[in-house]
């Protein structure tokens, strides 16, 4: 590796090696800057999840919290509920037709966008709407009611 010049000692010079012996790697210089924004983003990132905590453990009966069943919250199960269904449909009909890839891509983003077409009219004309039901034990619950459109398909 290096050239030895005295007992236990040697020179390193040209060498990727360093020490006494040439048989230690150089030590790669730390990014400072890179260390501190990193470090500033960990704090950031804790006292926000403290607040979070905090603020969680103080609204813990508000109903959005509680997990209560709201028009956002029936527009995304609608859609994945469709979504799983649609790429579901068009593995099936791939293997029952033996359909090429770019035919059942097409069937599946149709199906796809016209569900997220549909949801945008429903939005957009306020038909998804949530109503109280009770159960056979008298529990009460959120239930998600759709427009009669959601017949259609």
């Amino acid at each position: 590796m290096g050239k030895c010049v005295n007992n236990n000692l040697c020179n390193c010079n040209n060498t990727l090696f360093t020490g006494d012996h040439c048989d230690e790697y150089y030590k790669m210089k730390r990014n400072l800057i890179l260390d501190a924004i990193l470090r500033i983003i960990g704090v950031v990132l804790i006292i926000a999840i403290l607040i979070t905590i905090v603020a969680t453990i103080m609204f813990r009966n508000n109903p959005i919290i509680k997990g209560e069943r709201t028009t956002s919250r029936c527009v995304i199960i609608y859609l994945f509920n469709n979504m799983g269904f649609s790429l579901v449909f068009g593995s099936i009909l791939k293997k029952n037709y033996g359909l090429k890839k770019s035919t059942m891509y097409g069937i599946v983003c149709g199906l796809i966008t016209y569900h997220i077409l549909i949801c945008i009219i429903w939005i957009s004309t306020k038909n998804i709407k949530t109503e109280k039901y009770l159960t056979r034990n008298n529990l009460e619950y959120f239930k998600c009611i759709y427009s009669k459109s959601k017949v259609l398909r």
